[in-house]
């Protein structure tokens, strides 16, 4: 026991190590080339009191989804260098690699297994490129991974604590990424398939037919016309007889101030009910169910209310509360990469550069974990994983623009499926050599062998990257090998001039954001900090 203790935990130091190295190098050779990575740089600076709105060079605007540069916000006000905001998306990255591995134990409860899955996704050409961006890419898959993770943690070992928390966390992914609203069909279909684990084709035509609803306005009317119409009807509920705080912009509203109410007077029998010695197992799952969408909604509050400021400050198509959401679709429709392409060549090109991009080797090791999982009657892990690729890949094929970070979002389900995959296979090698009437020491030799080979061989095609793909700079070489031509390059472009440029400009910081975002954001990142090795630990929150 205390051998496999110390094995697990010089494979996390070992993932640790690594990915921290990979992606930090990462964060230290980019050069803020896109438009999104300046706008969350300069909002940042303007917002933390650094800059002047006057003096800062390229874009910025509210407009962009805000937690993730109010995390930079907070960086900043405590007065650190401008090149540390390059380091946040690598952070996230460790901590997504920890959930991989974490995650991966638990479904499968096989630490060899859940290695495999952690390298597939930290080698991963898009991964290692886009965790040194200052993008919401990365941190948007590190939120989602950890709240599936607790979602599914909670309910397989009914610690209703991580549920409740979850709500949290989901109201952060979607504050930090618009494309996170897929995370509601997911879960959905995860607790609706859960109901009925021994019926599962009953579940499973039950959680489609939940889904339709939300399906048949999005397909007839479109993405943004849906969220105008939800958007229009739920303001003046959620926002309505609003009256504002003294020390913030955000007002309470009668709903909020309901909310507030509801929850403390749900306290004294959550805290009566988890202490009783007779559980009412209904009581605590509605209670549960309660308080989860109490904390949501709470959390998401002052989000709305940025969202409805902002609508009105910039009259944004469909002000409201979901402003942001519908304005940034918007912009996608109108000036995204192939948005003047018909939907349906869009598609094609997604199709067609789909497997490529999740690379050839992990795609096949996928395809033999699913008709293993199903083999295996595997449907407690099932019930998690195929929502959460099926719907990540369906939403980035039919709603997103061409690039091939919106690919992202499928590339944690698609590790952890492979690495069972990669299991049989290196399984059904091992029992091959083992029919031959060889030495024992050299079929041991040749079974290392065979399964070092395929990791390599696994790895190094997942690490090309195709010209034809949409991506910053075109690359067409190994991604390890571009990070290390980077780093013994010269250090120039966009983001070292701009270092320059700041030196003389950079004033002490003055807080220009509301206070409440601030503590958002600071709340979100201790929850990750702390959930995460908590979860790694395997320990509850009691």
């Amino acid at each position: 026991m205390k051998g496999n203790l110390f094995k697990a935990q010089y494979t996390l130091i070992f993932l640790i190590t690594i990915s921290a190295t990979l992606f930090f190098l990462s964060g230290y050779v980019n050069q803020v080339p896109w438009f999104d990575d300046k706008a969350y740089l300069n909002n940042a600076l303007i917002h933390s009191g650094r800059v002047d709105e006057s003096e800062v060079l390229g874009p910025y605007a509210d407009e962009r989804p805000p937690l993730f540069w109010w995390m930079l916000t907070v960086i900043f006000i405590f007065n650190a260098p401008i090149w540390s905001a390059k380091f946040l998306s690598p952070f996230f990255g460790v901590v997504l690699i920890i959930l991989i591995y974490s995650f991966t134990k638990k479904l499968f409860k096989n630490s060899r297994q859940a290695l495999y899955s952690s390298l597939f996704l930290m080698f991963n050409a898009f991964l290692l490129l886009f965790t040194g961006m200052i993008l919401t890419d990365v941190p948007s898959l590190t939120l989602s991974t950890l709240l599936l993770f607790c979602l599914y943690y909670g309910i397989e070992e009914n610690k209703h604590s991580y549920l409740i928390v979850s709500s949290s966390i989901l109201a952060f992914s979607i504050m930090l990424r618009d494309q996170n609203i897929i995370l509601f069909p997911i879960i959905l279909f995860y607790l609706l398939t859960k109901i009925r684990l021994n019926k599962y084709l009953k579940a499973l035509i039950a959680s489609i037919g939940s889904i339709l609803p939300f399906s048949i306005p999005i397909i007839t009317y479109g993405i943004t016309s849906t969220l105008e119409v939800i958007s229009r009807h739920l303001t003046p509920f959620i926002i309505g007889k609003a009256y504002l705080i003294p020390f913030t912009s955000v007002g309470i509203s009668l709903a909020f101030l309901l909310s507030l109410i509801a929850l403390a007077f749900s306290f004294y029998p959550a805290v009566a009910i988890y202490f009783s010695d007779v559980k009412n197992l209904r009581q605590i799952k509605l209670l549960t169910f309660f308080l989860s969408v109490l904390t949501f909604f709470i959390t998401l509050y002052p989000y709305l209310w940025d969202n409805y400021a902002l609508g009105a400050r910039f009259e944004v198509q469909g002000r409201g509360i979901l402003s942001r959401l519908i304005s940034h679709q918007i912009m996608a429709e109108t000036f995204g990469v192939g948005a003047d392409l018909p939907a349906i060549e869009r598609r094609i090109w997604w199709l067609s550069n789909f497997i490529p991009l999740i690379s050839i080797p992990i795609f096949l090791f996928s395809i033999i974990g699913l008709i293993q999982m199903v083999k295996n009657k595997m449907y407690h892990q099932l019930a998690i994983l195929i929502p959460w690729l099926v719907f990540t890949s369906g939403f980035t094929i039919l709603f997103t623009h061409l690039e091939a970070r919106f690919l992202l979002p499928s590339l944690p389900p698609f590790a952890i499926i492979s690495s069972e995959g990669f299991v049989k296979v290196t399984d059904w090698i091992k029992f091959k050599l083992s029919d031959l009437k060889k030495e024992s020491n050299w079929i041991n030799k040749a079974r290392a062998t065979v399964k070092i080979y395929l990791i390599l061989i696994s790895l190094i095609f997942e690490n090309l990257v195709l010209f034809e793909i949409y991506m910053p700079e075109k690359v067409g070489l190994v991604a390890l090998f571009h990070l290390l031509n980077k780093i013994l390059s010269k250090y120039q472009g966009w983001f070292s001039d701009y270092l320059i440029y700041l030196e003389n400009r950079l004033r002490h910081p003055i807080l220009n954001l509301d206070p409440i975002y601030i503590l958002e954001a600071i709340i979100c990142l201790v929850l990750i900090i702390f959930l995460s090795f908590k979860l790694m630990m395997n320990k509850g929150l009691e």
